[in-house]
């Protein structure tokens, strides 16, 4: 959808020019309208992935709870959308416990 792509853009936009505030405010967009959208397949693939680049944001804003929270829902539809031994699931696995030991 047209929201999609808008949000899309400029949160591409956002990280090219270092303005993470702004990022992490699309990237909050675009999960909560992929939740919406794919409500029926709440492990998509691109959720998924999505959800990687929130953790990281949400990192970055101070908001380490949050981060885990994205990072633990990213892993497990990893898990299911690229299979439990993908490297995709090893990083975002590795990235989780990181984050659950308290270090970013």
């Amino acid at each position: 959808t047209l929201r999609y792509e808008a949000e899309g853009r400029c949160l591409s936009a956002a990280l090219l020019c270092g303005d993470n505030a702004a990022a992490l405010e699309c990237c909050r967009a675009l999960v909560a309208f992929l939740e919406a959208a794919l409500a029926h397949v709440p492990a998509h693939a691109l959720l998924a992935l999505q959800r990687f680049t929130l953790c990281d944001l949400e990192l970055e804003s101070g908001d380490a709870a949050e981060a885990r929270r994205q990072m633990e829902a990213c892993a497990e539809a990893v898990a299911i959308s690229y299979g439990a031994k993908s490297a995709l699931r090893a990083a975002a696995r590795e990235r989780w416990e990181e984050l659950m030991s308290g270090g970013s």
